[in-house]
Parts: C-alpha cells; sequence; structure tokens
C-alpha cells in the first residue's frame, strides 16, 4: 500500500524521535537561534527538529509585558526566549518530568525564574490563576497510533484528543477580555480539524506568522510552520 506524504512524515517523526532516545549523550549543548541551551535524550530536542528553535525566534514578540504560560514546555527554550525578551511572569508544564527538570536547568543556566511543573495541560495552574497568553506547539500528527514513548507523545495526539481539550479548557485559565491562545502548527497538521475546535469552543483565530523550513535540519523537505492566535469571542 503506498503512503500517503503525512503519513510518510509520521513515519520520519517516529523514527527521529526513537533516534532522539538513543542519543549516545545523556545531556548536550545545542546552540538555537544563537542561544546555548542543554538538551536531555528524554526530551524533545531542537538538535532534530526545526519547530521548536522557529517558535522560540517568534513567540516572544507576541508575549511581551504580557503573562505567559507554555504547555508542552519540552527543554524550555520557548519559555526561557519569553522570558529573556520581556514577559512578564513565564510557566509551564509538561507530562515528561525529565522536561520539567531540563527546563529549570536553562532557566538557571540563564539567572531567569521559570515556574515548571510536571502535568498535562492546564492541571498544575492554580484555581484563579490566570495568564495573558497561553501557548502550545502542540503534536502535529493525529493519525489513530497511539504513542509508545513519552518522546512519541510529542509528535503524536491520536485524533487530536488533547488538542480538543486545549480550546476546550482554556477559558478559565485565560485573562478576560486579554487573554489568549496561541498555537503553534504546520501545514502537515490537520489544520480544518482545528479550525472546527476553535468554532465549536468560541475563539476567533489570526495568522500571526507563516514561513516555510526544513521538515528536519539537514532535509530537503520543507514543511509550513505557523503562528496562530485564537481569541475568545465575546
Amino acid at each position: 500500500m503506498k503512503l500517503t506524504a503525512k503519513a510518510r512524515l509520521l513515519r520520519r517523526a517516529l523514527c527521529a524521535v526513537e533516534n532522539m532516545g538513543l542519543d549516545p549523550e545523556k545531556l548536550y549543548t545545542v546552540e538555537v537561534n544563537g542561544r546555548k541551551i542543554v538538551v536531555s535524550n528524554e526530551v524533545f530536542s531542537p538538535r532534530y527538529f526545526t519547530d521548536t528553535g522557529f517558535f522560540a525566534k517568534h513567540v516572544p514578540r507576541f508575549v511581551r509585558g504580557r503573562t505567559f504560560y507554555e504547555v508542552g514546555i519540552g527543554c524550555g527554550l520557548i519559555a526561557l526566549e519569553a522570558c529573556l525578551n520581556g514577559a512578564k511572569l513565564v510557566a509551564g508544564s509538561d507530562i515528561n518530568p525529565m522536561a520539567i527538570v531540563n527546563t529549570r536547568m536553562n532557566a538557571q543556566r540563564y539567572g531567569v525564574r521559570i515556574r515548571a511543573h510536571e502535568g498535562d495541560l492546564f492541571a498544575r495552574i492554580k484555581s484563579g490563576h490566570r495568564y495573558e497568553s497561553i501557548f502550545w506547539n502542540h503534536p502535529f500528527h493525529a493519525e489513530d497510533t497511539e504513542p509508545r514513548t513519552m518522546l512519541e507523545r510529542a509528535v503524536l495526539d491520536p485524533s487530536y484528543r488533547s488538542l480538543e481539550r486545549y480550546f476546550k479548557e482554556a477559558k478559565p485559565y485565560l485573562v478576560p477580555g486579554s487573554g489568549v491562545l496561541l498555537l503553534g502548527t504546520s501545514n502537515i497538521a490537520r489544520l480544518k480539524l482545528i479550525f472546527g475546535f476553535a468554532d465549536q469552543y468560541g475563539y476567533d483565530r489570526t495568522l500571526l506568522v507563516r514561513e516555510e523550513v526544513p521538515f528536519e535540519h539537514r532535509s530537503n523537505q520543507h514543511i509550513e510552520l505557523r503562528l496562530y492566535e485564537f481569541r475568545p469571542r465575546a
């Protein structure tokens, strides 16, 4: 059976995250957009894919002067850049406990405070606490294949079950009147399904950034990365 283009990309993504976990360096230094950070081989890594670096470059200018929460904080690069570029308060969560350790290492390296906690989506936000900007570079692939490892969960969200919850559950954690959801996505994601969630749960969308980049480092295949703002309807 001939694989679709998206199925081929999923196969490549799963291969890449397997290689992440097998990286002989348990902890290594990478330079992304001129910033040196440490990355654990148990955490989704900008050494392999380009999306973390892309969003670390673009997200900070949209959250400057605002409180910022990142779902799926990973190695902490995006939150770190937000912190170093004027966000008022930076926090985040990740289902991967090693991501929290990794984020704290990079925060300490640069002398900033990032409130990072292990947990799913908004589970670790205290009751009554609200943010002006909440961001997620979500897993692009929605195929009905259950992820087998923590790293595979960084690229695969079957039927976008978690992404639907992102839209459904976010409003109590957004500042009324000014709070927005930000979503890092791409043209290989199921955009119609994403836009359907936004409509269903009452958000208007604005495309902030779009750019064609290599799918992986040293890859000839390109994808279009996008940053969207979703604002709750009045």
